[in-house]
């Protein structure tokens, strides 16, 4: 694979979207965009760092969640992922370098019913494959950062932290990592670790860059989400 990949954004899917928001807003994350998503029956509330961001993904209509056309991104089961055992994470990729052709042999296409029309998503998670993170590739190219469309974004959180490091995904030990893109062989931001804890099988932790004030907080178990840097 030729291409040059990094991290865009990372998405945790949540049942409680409200509450679990305003969790991250009186932990001191800033808010810097929400949406519904026409026609995938999810909305979100993100939250915006210099170079990627985070998302917080919920259930907005559950029929169009569930259409033949959305189904196999697993989103309904990942919504549901303490009833069903899907994994909650996806992680969308910015391509850096190379072309959209050099990924065609390791991506299949989700006609995301919010782009435009004739615009595709390029899926490197098998169809279905609820048992893993939803890797996709963004149609955005830019950093938050230097979004021309989105000057106002707020980028700083309790304070100087705006850089995020790098992405830890704990996932249970029955996973099927053989079936992971081999992307992540060169994306040196992600890291994909064993569950320490079968009661708490999945866990996103982000590393912020290194700070004079370090913090660790977690967002568990509802969340399965942590905080460190």
């Amino acid at each position: 694979m030729n291409a040059e990949l990094e991290l865009d954004h990372i998405f945790v899917c949540t049942p409680s979207l409200t509450a679990d928001a305003q969790r991250l807003v009186e932990f001191g994350l800033q808010p810097g965009r929400s949406r519904i998503h026409a026609g995938q029956g999810t909305e979100n509330v993100c939250f915006f760092f210099d170079n990627a961001y985070l998302e917080l993904l919920g259930l907005h209509d559950e029929a169009e969640v569930r259409s033949p056309l959305v189904a196999p991104l697993g989103l309904w089961e990942r919504l549901h992922w303490q009833q069903t055992g899907a994994c909650p994470f996806g992680i969308s990729l910015r391509l850096k370098a190379g072309t959209l052709e050099t990924l065609s042999s390791e991506t299949w296409s989700y006609a995301a019913p919010f782009l435009p029309s004739g615009a595709t998503l390029p899926i490197f998670t098998p169809p279905g494959a609820v048992e893993l993170p939803l890797f996709f590739l963004s149609p955005v190219a830019v950093i938050p950062a230097q979004s021309p469309a989105r000057p106002d974004l707020p980028l700083e959180h309790l304070g100087d932290r705006r850089i995020l490091e790098q992405v830890s995904l704990q996932l249970p030990t029955a996973t099927a990592l053989h079936k992971m893109p081999s992307l992540l062989n060169h994306l040196a931001q992600v890291q994909i670790a064993p569950a320490e804890s079968p009661k708490n099988p999945f866990h996103l932790e982000l590393v912020w860059q290194s700070s004079t004030d370090p913090i660790a907080h977690t967002f568990s178990p509802d969340l399965p989400l942590s905080i460190r840097g």
